[in-house]
């Protein structure tokens, strides 16, 4: 066996370029700081790196560092640990803010009783804080120490659950927040302002055991925690105690075991590994198909309105290869769905059963095609593109000169969105009327999960404060077949009431939304892979 050797300077920078978010790093950037060896040693290369000349070209417009300590407040001494932490992280020349968890103070829980489950919530809790403090100092990016053989711990969790190959790669060394899941407000929910935020995972392609021959090397003080070895205590540790070959399977692993087996024989038969050491755990695998989906619809996607997706389906074309239609229904369904972008409500619970249901229609005989829906709330429907350039709706297969296509739009709304009348997508509708009268800061709305809509009260045209001053209101609603947001006024005009349009999103030019001196209307799902 080869010696474990210290992470160089070089290496680390090789790491930190692969792990760089598509708009760089931003001038701040934060560390996820628990005091463990992990942690600790991405603290320190990391200091190491911004006051190396030779990283400019990896850092770029990197001026600072912050590190982030959280409490979680379920051990006695969980307080005086974090305390040592951030005097570590000072001593190393970086500043540090430590945050407890105020658990029963919402949106967090109550705090979890001694000898119950607790990884889940505090994890929830942790990540909540963790993004709070970001967004309270600016920060766009925040950097955890995740590495090869918790990408390991975390292929087998997922073999366990029986998840797909995709999610069999583990994590990814870059990758946007998301909105979050659950309800608007709630302890997993983050909206717009998650979109706008990534967490770097640099140390994916390496061992614990090179991490802490470089703790050791340079006198690192990491504290362990002993609760990471008690298999009790959570799922994570269960797993990583049953790689050691310490104890047998945990009674809540039992019923997952034999899954992981079977998939670990599927993997060795293959000829790949879950040894620590193996280089990046699939993830070369996973990129090369990012970029083989990427190119496929780059060449098989045609113009639609606003949150739709046209994807070209000829029928005398050959299909894109089986494992690449799941993921490319999937990367669909999570660029037109109403549900938080990054959850798995967005693509159908990432089910390979639903995937591959979409996917025979989608690729197979379309001679008597209708829409249909199969999850997320995305609807697909059959179309054919005139030599015009203009949809057809129905009708059976394209004719002579015409291309065959699917398009993905939000579905009608479910029946809680719906007025008592049966008016569509009532439930959608918001009322902006007094937050708008109250001024100050930006209105900012996520409306359905889909539009981003920024009202400037302090910029509002003069007849639009008038009409508030004399009663009317001001709402957002969805309007039209593909359910886009208009912003409109709403007040009595004789015995009716009408609705005065003010801006949205016009069905007619795409690319025509909202975006003057008061009012902008954009479009927040991204179609990338993270």
């Amino acid at each position: 066996m080869v010696a474990s050797r210290p992470i160089t300077n070089l290496e680390f920078a090789r790491m930190m370029r692969k792990a760089r978010p598509p708009m760089g790093w931003g001038q701040r950037v934060a560390i996820a700081l628990s005091g463990g060896a992990d942690s600790l040693c991405l603290l320190f290369l990391l200091q190491r790196l911004i006051h190396n000349p030779q990283s400019v070209s990896t850092l770029s417009q990197w001026t600072s560092l912050l590190s982030l300590t959280i409490d979680h407040q379920l051990q006695p001494s969980s307080a005086e640990t974090a305390t040592k932490t951030a005097m570590v992280s000072r001593a190393l020349g970086v500043p540090n803010l430590v945050h407890p968890i105020v658990w029963s103070t919402p949106p967090f829980p109550p705090r979890p009783p001694p000898g119950a489950p607790f990884e889940a919530v505090a994890r929830a809790s942790r990540y909540r804080l963790i993004f709070d403090i970001m967004e309270k100092e600016g920060i766009n990016t925040i950097v955890m120490g995740h590495h090869l053989d918790d990408q390991i711990e975390t292929a087998l969790m997922r073999m366990g659950r029986g998840s797909s190959g995709a999610g069999m790669a583990g994590m990814r060394s870059v990758r946007r927040w998301g909105m979050g899941d659950g309800e608007e407000g709630g302890l997993e929910w983050f909206g717009s302002a998650g979109m706008a935020r990534w967490i770097a995972r640099p140390f994916l392609s390496i061992g614990k055991d090179r991490i802490l021959c470089t703790c050791e090397a340079h006198d690192l003080p990491f504290i362990e925690d002993k609760t990471n070895f008690q298999p009790e205590i959570t799922f994570r540790n269960a797993v990583r105690s049953v790689i050691s070959g310490g104890v047998s399977a945990p009674f809540f692993l039992i019923e997952v075991s034999e899954t992981i087996s079977k998939s670990i024989a599927r993997m060795t038969s293959s000829g790949k590994t879950l040894i620590p050491g193996s280089e990046d755990l699939g993830q070369h695998e996973l990129l090369q198909k990012y970029a083989l989906l990427t190119d496929y619809l780059n060449a098989h996607t045609y113009p639609s309105p606003p949150s739709t997706f046209l994807l070209l389906t000829s029928p005398s074309a050959a299909p894109p290869p089986p494992d690449l239609r799941a993921a490319i229904v999937f990367r669909i369904m999570r660029y037109v769905s109403p549900h938080p972008w990054g959850s798995p409500r967005a693509e159908a619970g990432r089910r390979a059963a639903s995937a591959e249901l979409i996917s025979k229609r989608l690729w197979g005989s379309r001679s008597a095609e209708k829409p249909f829906s199969a999850g997320s709330e995305v609807l697909w429907t059959p179309v054919a593109i005139r030599r015009d350039g203009r949809m057809r709706f129905g009708g059976g297969p394209a004719r002579d000169e015409e291309r065959a296509g699917w398009l993905a739009s939000r579905a009608p709304p479910m029946r809680r969105h719906r007025s008592a009348g049966g008016r569509e997508g009532a439930g959608l509708e918001r009322d902006l009327t007094t937050q708008v009268l109250l001024g100050g800061a930006d209105l900012e709305v996520l409306f359905d999960c889909r539009f981003f809509i920024c009202v400037r009260s302090h910029s509002l045209p003069d007849h639009v404060k008038d009409a508030l001053a004399n009663g009317a209101t001001m709402h957002v609603v969805p309007d039209g077949r593909w359910l886009l947001p208009k912003v409109v006024l709403r007040g009595m005009v004789g015995a009716e009431e009408r609705d005065m349009i003010l801006g949205g999103v016009d069905v007619g030019h795409p690319e025509a939304m909202s975006n003057t001196s008061w009012l902008k209307v954009s479009y927040i799902r991204s179609l990338d892979a993270i």
